[in-house]
């Protein structure tokens, strides 16, 4: 049995055209043999297809029947049944082949026709049968042939939107670590037939955890709604902020005997944070987490500095774009220790125990900073009173300690005299220190007595000595050397009235600008 196959035009007219064109072709051989060509309209055999049209869809097979008819009164011999099918229609005669057409009767053949995946959305079969004149008997000579359409056309699935409706709800809004929250993946099936919800396959940011997911299908009847619960939770590290979680559904569904499948993709827009973050930050009025630290540092170095600092107050202004130049650089500068002390980044997330260590590191280090100040403040005064002192006269100082004092105040052992009026008489001083614009008093001191050993011998060496320093009277440190290497030499004061040692008067209470004279005196 010939077949041809040809592809035809969606528009009726140009494939009424070409199949046209087609006959021709075909009759084209029965008119060089002396046969007539088909004629549809006048033919004295009618051939239909029942039904003439079908909807398929891909893959799908359906059956028609065709039947051959006559009016005549006579039997009329046919030929085998015939087709032309567009590209990626299948057809099948599941008949035999009748071979008379009885008089004023019909026959039919079984048809099968599959639309395969390759087909078009539109297409055709046509049938044709060839058959003799009525009445004829012997070998069949054709005289005539009958021809029938059947149209094809694609059987499109229900609109997914009729079929199936996919929407996340929840009364999640704030998701804060660590505790967790729900969103409930509701999928209405709309159509007349069950469908199938394959598997979830949600998608969030790297900072969520999901669980609780559908494992296995599940149905969900016609005309009915499903409720599937995904539960959802921070990691130890999110990133505050709006975040989005998007849940694709996978379903399977059969229509008419055809099996069918989609994926719906569905979104939830939820916020992402850390328990007590914002209302931590909220009472202090700090704009954000990351700038917390260097907030913390300069309030808790302010606070016992203003506690305890006297009346040298430091006064903030929290507004004021140099403190937050101030508290953005200590921030950066905690976030780079933090990052390097537990391996953690702040700028990439945090978590309740982050908030913890920030408030209360940040805290700390600001508390401890002003300790650190007040420790060096106080340990710069002791040092500065302890210069002072060892530079200082005072009245219990012996003569090796002014001589010392002499040393550090680049003083000489050659110095001013000056009578002072005490209660017993005029006593003969020497002004230790110089005079200083705007001071009142002066310290003065009496005499100092070197006395010598009695050997005689190791006398002249120290008086030998005594002689070369005294010959400078501004290398005081000299003297002081020598007292150092443990020479036999003994200092004591030489009193003057009551004055037996370094003191302290009134400038008006000195008279008399006597001439310099060595402090130093031997024995």
């Amino acid at each position: 049995m010939a077949r041809t196959v040809f592809e035809p035009a969606r528009a009726w007219g140009f494939g009424a055209v070409f199949f046209r064109f087609v006959l021709r072709c075909l009759a084209l051989p029965l008119v060089l043999s002396g046969h007539p060509v088909c004629a549809a309209e006048a033919g004295v055999v009618k051939l239909e297809a029942i039904p003439s049209s079908l909807k398929l869809f891909e893959g799908e097979a359906r059956q028609v029947i065709v039947v051959a008819h006559t009016s005549t009164n006579a039997a009329i011999p046919l030929a085998q049944l015939d087709w032309i099918s567009s590209s990626g229609l299948v057809v099948t005669n599941h008949s035999g082949a009748p071979k008379i057409l009885p008089a004023q009767g019909g026959v039919s053949w079984l048809v099968s026709v599959t639309k395969t995946n390759a087909s078009k959305e539109a297409g055709q079969v046509h049938f044709r049968l060839d058959h003799g004149r009525p009445g004829a008997t012997g070998v069949l000579e054709v005289a005539d042939c009958a021809i029938a359409a059947l149209e094809i056309s694609d059987r499109a699935p229900t609109a997914l939107e009729n079929v199936v409706e996919i929407r996340l709800e929840s009364a999640l809004k704030l998701l804060q670590e660590p505790r967790t929250g729900t969103v409930h993946v509701v999928v209405k099936n709309k159509a007349s037939f069950p469908l199938t919800v394959e598997s979830l396959r949600p998608e969030v940011p790297s900072d969520l955890i999901v669980s609780n997911l559908l494992h296995g299908g599940r149905i969900v009847a016609p005309r009915q709604e499903a409720s599937f619960p995904i539960t959802l939770a921070a990691r130890s590290a999110v990133q505050s902020g709006k975040h989005l979680l998007l849940v694709a559904v996978d379903l399977a569904w059969t229509e008419e005997n055809r099996p069918l499948t989609a994926t719906l993709i569905s979104k939830y827009e939820f916020d992402v944070g850390v328990l007590g973050d914002s209302e931590f930050l909220v009472p202090v009025g700090v704009p954000s987490f990351l700038l917390l630290p260097g907030f913390l540092m300069i309030m808790f170095f302010a606070m016992p500095r203003n506690r305890f600092g006297g009346t040298d107050k430091l006064k903030l202004e929290v507004k004021s774009a140099e403190f937050w130049s101030i508290a953005v650089v200590l921030s950066l500068l905690y976030l780079l220790c933090y990052r390097v002390f537990t391996q953690r980044n702040l700028l990439e997330g945090y978590g309740l125990k982050d908030v913890y260590s920030v408030w209360f590191g940040s805290a700390l280090a600001g508390f401890l900073f002003w300790v650190i100040t007040v420790g060096v403040a106080a340990l710069v005064g002791w040092w500065a009173r302890r210069q002072l002192y060892e530079r200082t006269f005072a009245p219990g100082d012996k003569p090796l300690d002014v001589l010392e004092k002499l040393v550090l105040t680049d003083g000489s052992l050659q110095l001013d005299q000056a009578d002072l009026k005490r209660p017993g008489g005029t006593a003969r001083v020497f002004l230790l220190d110089k005079p200083i614009s705007g001071r009142t008093k002066r310290w003065v001191s009496p005499a100092i007595r070197i006395t010598l050993p009695l050997e005689l011998e190791a006398r002249k060496k120290l008086e030998a000595k005594l002689e070369a320093i005294t010959a400078q009277p501004k290398d005081v440190a000299a003297l002081v050397a020598l007292l150092a290497t443990g020479a036999q030499l003994t200092l004591d004061w030489m009193p003057a009235q009551d004055v037996r040692g370094p003191l302290e008067v009134e400038a008006t209470e000195l008279t008399g600008g006597l001439n310099p004279a060595l402090l130093v005196k031997a024995a």
